[in-house]
């Protein structure tokens, strides 16, 4: 199987996940600067471009990982789905209820599937914020900002 992965700020644990993963032959990336390429590529060792129609456009890819910022998510998601690549999509995959519409009836047509990647919610420290938060110990929780860096 070939992956792409589409974003490299959080894309990064993506790409570790498929460089390691025996099923993978081949990862290819995208970031919007070749400076960010080229320092992925040399952390990596992978092959990276500037134009993500190289990775969409390539009827070798299998599987795209979506890790590009938020308001981009539901349409480049369509786009993969288009051209015959099966995706993994960062949350939130999409900010509207007619963008999951428009998802979910791309997958459909194509027969390609969307994952969305929820993995978040079984990490430990978000278990224990949720507990906490359910507890009520500190009252009504108004807002809460959590920051992860995976790489």
């Amino acid at each position: 199987m070939k992956a792409g992965v589409l974003g490299v700020n959080f894309g990064t644990v993506h790409l570790g996940v498929f460089k390691d993963h025996p099923l993978v032959d081949e990862v290819r990336f995208f970031s919007r600067t070749q400076a960010r390429v080229d320092e992925v590529s040399a952390t990596y060792g992978l092959a990276g471009t500037t134009d993500p129609d190289d990775i969409l456009g390539d009827p070798s890819i299998d599987v795209v990982s979506v890790a590009l910022p938020h308001a981009l998510h539901a349409d480049v998601a369509i786009r993969a789905l288009e051209q015959g690549k099966h995706v993994i999509c960062e949350v939130p995959a999409c900010l509207s209820l007619a963008e999951a519409a428009h998802m979910a009836e791309a997958s459909a047509r194509t027969g390609r599937r969307v994952f969305v990647n929820l993995f978040g919610r079984f990490d430990p420290v978000h278990r224990y914020l949720q507990e906490l938060v359910a507890s009520g110990e500190f009252g009504r929780l108004l807002s809460l900002q959590s920051v992860s860096r995976c790489a």
